[in-house]
């Protein structure tokens, strides 16, 4: 008896481990344009997955809030098949969607321009220079916006300890975006910055770039090391085991010997998979 009520479990259990989101919830239309929230999750069937999800182990579904954004989540254990999208004022802003069964994995769409407007509510007062248009790539649009503040903290580092892992800032995947991007006029812009951790991103992407480029002028040198030698503080992240923001005189941070090892952090950054290319 013991043996029978065993098998029945696996059965039970490997029927449901082979279930996919197709089985209990909906697939949307591929999007092309601007969708409402509202729509995309009627769509996917969102009540349906939802009590699945509360019914069986291994399904998992969230919603979380983010600032002005909201994020709603479906995740199959093991990451087997899964979708996220974010919403900012209602309407999807991006969408992720992979469902290997169905042929559409990594699906991925992204609202430029209320990403765009979303910006200008994060950061209202900036610029003309400093405003890009939806002709850019995505990675840019959001790298560049993520180095000027959008879901980030104001802190300069490399990896950082904000949980049980290091993982980079925000500000430094967009910094990096800029040099895949080789967006040597964007980074340029940024040298002038009235926010020191910005700045100084800026200038130690140009430090780099020169390595293999030679990008920097004389001017630029006196420039940087104006800026080394200003007495002024930056707010820098830790990763000894916790996570803390530290106040850093520039002048260790633009040392002879930081500079030096600004090309290889770059290289140990690119090693470790955090360059896309």
């Amino acid at each position: 008896m013991r043996i029978i009520i065993i098998v029945i479990y696996l059965l039970s259990f490997g029927t449901l481990s082979a279930q996919t989101l197709s089985d209990f919830g909906g697939i949307p239309n591929k999007i092309q344009d601007t969708i409402s929230v509202m729509e995309l999750l009627a769509q996917l069937k969102w009540d349906s997955i939802d009590e699945f999800c509360k019914e069986n182990n291994g399904f998992h579904l969230y919603v979380n809030e983010k600032g002005l954004l909201r994020e709603f989540r479906y995740i199959k254990q093991g990451n087997v098949e899964s979708f996220k999208i974010l919403s900012y004022q209602g309407q999807v802003l991006e969408f992720r969607f992979n469902i290997p069964e169905l042929k559409r994995t990594n699906e991925y769409f992204f609202d430029k321009k209320l990403w765009l407007q979303y910006v200008n509510e994060i950061i209202p007062d900036l610029p003309d220079s400093l405003l890009l248009t939806e002709d850019e790539p995505i990675n840019l649009l959001k790298g560049f916006y993520w180095l000027l503040g959008v879901d980030a903290v104001d802190e300069y580092g490399w990896v950082c300890e904000y949980s049980a892992i290091g993982m980079l800032p925000t500000r430094r995947k967009g910094v990096i975006t800029l040099i895949e991007n080789n967006r040597i006029d964007l980074l340029r812009k940024l040298m002038s910055h009235t926010n020191p951790q910005i700045k100084l991103y800026a200038i130690d992407a140009l430090i780099y770039m020169d390595k293999i480029d030679n990008i920097l002028s004389e001017q630029d040198w006196q420039y940087i090391f104006g800026f080394r030698d200003s007495g002024t503080i930056i707010k820098t992240c830790g990763n000894m085991g916790s996570y803390k923001i530290y106040e850093t005189p520039i002048a260790e941070l633009l040392s002879k010997k930081a500079i030096k090892r600004i090309p290889k952090n770059y290289k140990l950054l690119n090693s470790r998979v955090y360059f896309s290319k």
